[in-house]
């Protein structure tokens, strides 16, 4: 029964992160005036993507932008690179009698959005969204996350008041 107990906690800990809603982080200049970015355009993506994939994750991100009234324009206000990766990282568990241990890897996507502006190059806004995958996942699947990663990012942008305020706030604590 000893030996059921590690892989009932790691097929439990699976299931949970299974569910889990991707999680973004985002970082932005809170000096921008976002009002004043109302075109964008698309740098070249450098990924390891098919071009397929690339082009969905384009669209994704395009249909969202348009939803929130901003326009894809040649010459635009500023330009959007992103990209995603597969990662690995090892986890280990050292049983309750502390004489076993156990490891494995636990594989995550991870998306980058940034948006930077067509004049300056200077980069004005990012997120990273993150969530653990299985290991081998469909094309539909992964296109789903794709869904679901640029929605979570986008979702963020452009910052609110508050967001803008609190970020404010940390700088002048930071000083």
């Amino acid at each position: 029964m000893k030996y059921y107990k590690p892989l009932f906690l790691l097929a439990l800990i699976s299931l949970l992160f299974s569910c889990a809603t991707p999680v973004a982080y985002v970082d932005f200049d809170h000096k921008t005036n976002f009002d004043e970015y109302t075109t964008y355009n698309f740098y070249a993506p450098e990924t390891d993507l098919s071009i397929v994939e690339e082009d969905t994750i384009m669209g994704f991100i395009e249909k969202d932008l348009q939803a929130k009234g901003l326009e894809s324009q040649v010459i635009s206000k500023f330009s959007i690179d992103f990209y995603v990766e597969f990662i690995k990282l090892e986890d280990s568990f050292i049983s309750s009698t502390g004489n076993t241990s156990y490891s494995y890897s636990s594989p995550y996507m991870v998306m980058t959005i940034s948006f930077t502006d067509a004049l300056t190059s200077e980069l004005f806004w990012q997120a990273v969204v993150e969530r653990k995958v299985y290991e081998y996942i469909s094309k539909e699947k992964r296109i789903e996350l794709y869904q679901k990663f640029v929605t979570e990012a986008l979702s963020k942008y452009p910052p609110s008041a508050e967001d803008i305020q609190k970020a404010e706030k940390e700088k002048t604590l930071a000083k």
